[in-house]
């Protein structure tokens, strides 16, 4: 009897997950559910939404161009490039634009199409890149003498599937940029570095928080992985745009998305302190100034058309500051404590952990982490889950570590007004009950990659001999 056998998971999944009808069942229920996210999505796209600082800053201008901007952040980005197209003005100086230049040059053929056509195909090529993350994490975290079963499956959908739907309703870009991280995850294990580290690459330079992975890379002196993320960069971050938008606009744009994104943060401090900002900083300084133990500096309209931030605030006092400074080193001292193994065979179940340890580092240490930003999870409860089920534990620690992830499922997925109410979601948010799922589940995760695990077989050929 293998150790999955032996769990009240496994032996449900004998009985009756594994049943082909069964199994059926759950993947019409997954393409239903897809259909009515696409088609909410889509609605949701084309209507108007009520004027904003944006509108109200450029409304004769949007008007002129015939442009109306609707919800959500597809809504607002095509916004962003028809009045750019338009109305000449800057994406980025002027209406804030949030992400890097590759971003901006991938949407420009959606801001071209009907609205209601460039929603569906957006809709439709984020569904396909769920299930493509879905497809390479389950891939790569499987050995060959452990099969991922499919109670471990649901499991994870069931932990990691809210943030998922989070995005898909708002229409942001996150699932786009988890699709290359699970690839680099994928292609890692079976000893595709270049090909890693160019995909890795591709998630740099849609958005700046992957970055923390090549640190990890580079901290694990996998060479040829960063080789591949040296490529990458040229190729992603420098030739296509510069095939778009020519040498000297992108240069523009670089310098643009610099000023709105890292300046106001990095130079001048401001964290979004609202209460939807579960990372970090965010959570921290909300609760000193909620407490009244330090002074908050608001930042003005200025600073928010400036920053593309709502509620920008920084502390007054320099401790405080110093206080988040300080957080933030002792996770990223924890990561390089926990990740200092090495493994003879990388298709070791505790590769899967430390990627998953750095995808909760990303989200906690980031300056804004929203509900939706949390679409790596389901890369996170995949190794998670599959370690405590697959391998030999004690029953014992099986059930403390099930009572843990318990109670993650309700900070994560069970705290939002839809199910508790919005005072009291709002004021679980305030308290940054979402950042104390993350931080349970590092912690969690710590635990299980530092418990002496029973003896592992070799993995397959291409998958052994960790060094880069």
């Amino acid at each position: 009897m293998t150790p999955y056998e032996t769990t009240l998971l496994g032996q449900v999944d004998r009985r009756f997950l594994s049943n082909k009808h069964v199994q059926r069942g759950f993947a019409v229920i997954a393409v239903v559910v897809m259909i009515v996210l696409a088609i909410q999505f889509v609605h949701k796209s084309t209507s108007e939404k009520e004027a904003g600082y944006r509108e109200m800053l450029y409304g004769d201008a949007a008007a002129t161009a015939g442009i109306e901007r609707t919800e959500g952040a597809f809504g607002r980005w095509v916004f962003d490039i028809r009045l750019s197209q338009e109305a000449g003005k800057d994406p980025y100086r002027d209406l804030w634009f949030p992400t890097p230049p590759l971003v901006l040059a991938l949407l420009m053929p959606f801001a071209k199409m009907p609205l209601w056509l460039g929603a569906t195909l957006w809709a439709v090529l984020k569904l396909a890149a769920i299930v493509a993350t879905a497809w390479l994490t389950f891939r790569a975290l499987a050995r060959p003498d452990r099969p991922f079963p499919f109670g471990v499956v649901l499991m994870t959908i069931l932990f990691g599937v809210r943030p998922l739907i989070g995005d898909m309703q708002h229409g942001n870009i996150n699932v786009l940029v988890l699709l290359p991280i699970a690839a680099t995850l994928y292609l890692a294990v079976r000893g595709r570095d270049v090909w890693a580290g160019l995909t890795l690459a591709l998630a740099v330079v849609m958005k700046l928080t992957p970055a923390l992975l090549v640190v990890y890379y580079l901290y694990r002196c996998r060479g040829r992985v960063l080789l591949g993320v040296v490529a990458g960069l040229l190729v992603f971050g420098l030739l296509v745009p510069v095939a778009v938008f020519g040498p000297a606009q992108t240069q523009s744009h670089y310098v643009g998305w610099y000023g709105v994104m890292l300046e106001p943060i990095v130079r001048d401090g401001w964290v979004t302190l609202e209460a939807k900002n579960q990372s970090l900083p965010g959570t921290v300084l909300r609760l000193l100034a909620g407490a009244g133990a330090i002074d908050i500096e608001q930042g003005d309209v200025k600073v928010q058309l400036q920053t593309g931030m709502e509620y920008p605030g920084r502390p007054v006092q320099a401790w405080a500051s110093w206080l988040v400074k300080a957080l933030q080193l002792l996770v990223v001292a924890a990561l390089a404590w926990l990740c200092r193994t090495r493994f003879a065979d990388r298709q070791d179940p505790r590769v899967g952990l430390e990627f998953a340890l750095v995808l909760l580092a990303m989200l906690m240490l980031s300056e804004r982490t929203w509900k939706h930003h949390c679409v790596t999870l389901i890369m996170v409860y995949a190794p998670l889950w599959y370690s405590l089920a697959c391998f030999a534990w004690t029953v014992r620690f099986r059930f403390f570590f099930a009572m843990g992830l318990g109670v993650q499922f309700a900070l994560l997925a069970l705290s939002g007004k839809d199910v508790v109410g919005k005072a009291i979601g709002n004021a679980l948010l305030f308290g940054g009950v979402v950042l104390l799922g993350l931080v349970l589940c590092f912690v969690q995760i710590a635990w299980i990659l530092k418990r002496r695990w029973e003896p592992l077989t070799a993995g397959t050929p291409a998958a052994s001999a960790e060094g880069g």
